[in-house]
C-alpha cells in the first residue's frame, strides 16, 4: 500500500477551485462530502461541480477517484471501506480563530490510482510554497516542516493577522522557510 500526505494551508474557495481543475485536467470523479449536521455525499455529475456544491450546506471533504464512487454511505468509515483507492482533501476552514489546514491524503494499493494520484500532489507543490514553522503556543519552541505546503493568498491573510491553524492540535504555523524571530502566543 502506498500512502500520500500533504499538509497545506489554503483559502477553501482556493481548495474548491483546485479540486475542480483537478476533475478535468485528470478526468477523474470527485464527490462533495458535508459532515455536520448529517453526513451528506453528493457526487459531481459532468463536471457540474458548481451545482453540486450548492447541494450542502458545507463541503467538509471531496474525495476523487478514476472509478465510480460506492455509494451511498451512512458515515467516513463506510465510505472508505466501499471507496478504498480514493483520494481525500479535507477542506480546512477559515474561522474566526484563524485558517485551518487542508489535508491531501490516500492510502492505496491500486497502481492506476496511484499513478493519478502522484499527479494530482504534483500539480498542489507547483501551485503551493514550501515549508512552516509549527509553534507550540505554551512554550514558543518552533519546529521546520519542509513538507508543509502553503498558497500565497494564505500567507497573505497569514501577514495580515489571521493565523495559521493545525487540523488538530492546540499549535499554530508560520508559514514560510526563514525562522520567525518573535513568536505571538
Amino acid at each position: 500500500m502506498a500512502k500520500i500526505v500533504v499538509q497545506f494551508h489554503g483559502l477553501p474557495t482556493e481548495v474548491l477551485e483546485f479540486a475542480e481543475n483537478c476533475t478535468g485536467q485528470f478526468q477523474v470523479r470527485a464527490a462533495l462530502i458535508q459532515f455536520f449536521p448529517e453526513m451528506r455525499v453528493f457526487e459531481v455529475i459532468d463536471g457540474e461541480f458548481q451545482s453540486a456544491i450548492g447541494n450542502l450546506e458545507v463541503v467538509n471533504m471531496i474525495a476523487f477517484s478514476i472509478s465510480h464512487f460506492d455509494l451511498p454511505a451512512k458515515n467516513m468509515s463506510e465510505f472508505m471501506e466501499r471507496n478504498p483507492d480514493s483520494l481525500m482533501l479535507k477542506i480546512g476552514a477559515l474561522k474566526n480563530d484563524g485558517l485551518v489546514e487542508s489535508v491531501l491524503s490516500a492510502n492505496t494499493g491500486d497502481p492506476v490510482s496511484l499513478s493519478v494520484w502522484k499527479k494530482v500532489v504534483k500539480k498542489l507543490h507547483e501551485h503551493t510554497c514550501e515549508g512552516a514553522w509549527a509553534v507550540n503556543r505554551e512554550t514558543g519552541v518552533a519546529g521546520y516542516s519542509k513538507k508543509h505546503r502553503y498558497t500565497v493568498a494564505s500567507k497573505e491573510l497569514e501577514e495580515n493577522g489571521t493565523r495559521m491553524l493545525p487540523i488538530a492540535g492546540w499549535n499554530f504555523f508560520v508559514l514560510g522557510k526563514q525562522r520567525p524571530s518573535i513568536i505571538h502566543r
